[in-house]
């Protein structure tokens, strides 16, 4: 039999099978180094005795998606094993199975070189399929109390609902933000009361489809809940997996987090109660839960950490939520219920059920990775769980002593750390949250690392005047400054072609958006509900269109468009983030130390910012021709003391994040593309 890394060589090499099927193909020396190490990755993980494991960073330019997929494909067909590939969008798993995508070239090109052919199949979680009988109901409810602005959302949501060829709400969800007001994901989507529908048999059908395929693709969600559940989610039992690619890996703790984080909410619990005839029996039970936690709550508290409570308040507060949860249930059968309420009356029992059995630490609950808060700020009480520590769960992936478990994983991502000077750090605090423990699995330092292209496309760079005033958070009315400041570097700049604005909250886009059209400027608005993808086309087609979007930073591959990439805002992460307010609540109730819980807290965010910040630059440049000019209004970015001197001014910021110069590619400030010495500072009007 033909070695592996002979089938590989053969595939990539000048004159192989990809050049015949890909008449612009032309090696690429880095993606042929990317797919010899996920090679060496797979061939180690079959003769050992743990988990094969590297982590390897390939910035745009790379072509990594193909340098994962033609290994693994060949090495499935060699070995037998099954393999799965886990993302944290759906867009990158439609990237990869549309009409000539990755997945579908590297299916071509193992069968060119083997015969065979892999099967492959996508699987998504039962609250992915949205249902247009249910989804017309909620959206013409919602009507009824929408405004002009809130109805086209409305229409252009249900007008997807009824397109989409997946039917699937992250769909839109990646593409929107959220949901359109007046539409809640429990009520539009399958649920465990689902009986018979055409969506209910779609989903069924492909869940026993993808129970039979070589390849499953999923996201990184589903992925957590199959390790949750003890590795038998994807039908382990049928057919084990043993080897695993998580791409996007960067973001493989922001899933966890999101799939933990629970929240019932008093006041929509009592709302609810009042669409149903016989409901005051549940709003009796919500106002004895509310008087409880009052009457244990410091009155200066604005959260109450329920672990950390004495016992016998503890005690109580668990038996009426136990009462609760009875009543709930009862309410749930009652005759003439409608069957959205029952849907979201069972929603509240499973979250009921999950927080009980969080604070009672009842197995199965992973209840040392989470607190349960009740959150005081609203005019009930909410009652939340929030994610403590993550990569618990995911210890499971990693090969036991029974053998068990992964032989091979690769953990990959354009931004796997925070920037480009931080590769052993990033790698370092990455093993950390993926639960990887001592012996379990083999970390291929020697294969691991990131590899990046020197040539490939072309930026100059426009340095904010470190004068301008900037707040954090603020509200509409200030940041006049700022805002005024931004207007004018996209005025500028749309006099020489498109231009992507990126920000940090459907808010500033708005009033940015509002300063440009007072200033004679009409741009494309982002705003919340609408899907990005439709503003998308109008973009392309105008030679000095603007584009105002908050969830632009990633996802968004337009080669050959984008002139001018303008970032409003420094990327960071809200402060009241559930992982960043679970440590807050932690440190307060144990009485840790302020200063420790602070560092976790910048670390946190530095890395989240510095990500996302990357990511943001990668959106100006796809294609080896690209150009484009990178204007950063964000004061608090640093700049050059000699540059300011040249310049005549003085930064008005005590503290600037230097940690963000790094995030510019090395390619651009040495070498022949070099052009990070000649960035020049916007000076305000």
């Amino acid at each position: 039999m033909e070695s592996l890394l002979s089938l590989v060589d053969r595939a990539f090499c000048e004159g192989g099978v990809l050049s015949t099927l890909l008449p612009d193909y032309f090696p690429n020396p880095l993606q042929i180094d990317y797919a010899n190490r996920f090679t060496r990755t797979l061939i180690t993980g079959e003769t050992g005795t743990q988990t094969s494991l590297t982590l390897l960073e390939g910035e745009t330019g790379i072509g990594k998606t193909l340098a994962y997929l033609i290994p693994l494909s060949l090495y499935m067909v060699q070995s037998g094993r099954r393999a799965l590939v886990s993302t944290y969008t759906l867009q990158l798993q439609n990237q990869m199975v549309q009409e000539g995508g990755d997945l579908l070239l590297a299916l071509a090109v193992t069968e060119a070189l083997t015969g065979h052919r892999p099967t492959y199949g996508i699987r998504k979680g039962m609250r992915n399929y949205v249902s247009g009988e249910r989804a017309e109901k909620v959206v013409n409810r919602a009507l009824r109390r929408a405004s002009t602005g809130e109805r086209q959302i409305l229409f252009a949501f249900l007008e997807w609902v009824k397109e989409s060829e997946c039917g699937d709400l992250q769909e839109w969800m990646e593409q929107a933000g959220s949901l359109p007001k007046g539409v809640v994901a429990s009520e539009v989507c399958l649920s465990p009361l689902d009986c018979s529908s055409r969506v209910v048999e779609r989903y069924q059908a492909e869940v026993a489809a993808s129970r039979r395929v070589d390849l499953l693709l999923v996201t990184h969600a589903m992925l957590i809940l199959h390790t949750r559940q003890w590795l038998n989610h994807l039908g382990e039992n049928e057919r084990s997996i043993e080897l695993l690619v998580i791409d996007e890996g960067d973001r493989l703790n922001q899933a966890e987090e999101g799939l933990y984080a629970r929240e019932i909410d008093l006041n929509g619990v009592i709302e609810l109660a009042g669409e149903i005839e016989q409901g005051v029996l549940l709003e009796e039970q919500c106002i004895e839960v509310e008087a409880l936690l009052t009457k244990v709550r410091n009155r200066q508290d604005r959260y109450l950490n329920v672990n950390r409570l004495s016992g016998m308040d503890q005690s109580s507060i668990l038996d009426r939520l136990e009462a609760l949860y009875q009543v709930s249930l009862k309410v749930m059968h009652l005759e003439g219920v409608e069957f959205m309420v029952q849907v979201r009356l069972h929603e509240l029992l499973d979250d009921l059920r999950e927080f009980v059995g969080v604070v009672r630490k009842d197995i199965g609950f992973d209840e040392s990775n989470r607190l349960a808060v009740i959150d005081f700020r609203g005019v009930y009480p909410t009652l939340r769980l929030l994610p403590l520590e993550t990569g618990r769960v995911l210890s499971r992936l990693w090969r036991t002593e029974e053998g068990k478990g992964l032989r091979s994983c690769l953990i990959t991502s354009a931004t796997l750390s925070g920037n480009s000077r931080q590769k052993q750090g990033g790698s370092s605090h990455l093993i950390e949250s993926i639960g990887l423990p001592i012996g379990r699995a083999l970390f291929n330092d020697n294969l691991s690392g990131s590899l990046v292209p020197d040539q490939f496309g072309h930026a100059i760079y426009y340095l904010p005047d470190p004068r301008i005033q900037i707040k954090r958070s603020a509200g509409l009315g200030e940041n006049l400054e700022w805002r005024a400041y931004v207007v004018e570097m996209i005025q500028t700049a749309k006099q020489s072609g498109r231009v992507l604005v990126l920000t940090t909250s459907f808010q500033d886009s708005a009033a940015i958006a509002q300063r440009c059209i007072d200033s004679g400027v009409k741009p494309i608005v982002h705003i919340r509900g609408v899907k990005l993808g439709t503003l998308l086309p109008q973009f392309i087609s105008q030679k000095d269109a603007v584009l105002i979007s908050p969830i632009a930073w990633e996802g968004v591959d337009l080669p050959g468009v984008v002139d001018h990439l303008v970032i409003a805002k420094l990327p960071f992460v809200p402060p009241e983030s559930p992982y960043l307010l679970a440590k807050e609540i932690y440190f307060q109730s144990t009485g840790r130390s302020r200063k420790v819980l602070q560092k976790i807290q910048y670390e946190y965010q530095m890395n989240q910012a510095l990500r996302k910040f990357r990511q943001g630059l990668g959106r100006g440049i796809r294609r080896y021709d690209d150009r484009v000019t990178v204007w950063i209004a964000d004061p608090r970015f640093p700049v050059d003391e000699l540059k300011q001197k040249v310049a005549g001014i003085r930064s008005y910021h005590k503290i600037t994040h230097s940690a963000f110069l790094a995030c510019i590619p090395e390619r651009f400030k040495s070498g022949p593309l070099s052009s990070w010495k000649d960035a020049k500072i916007f000076l305000r009007p």
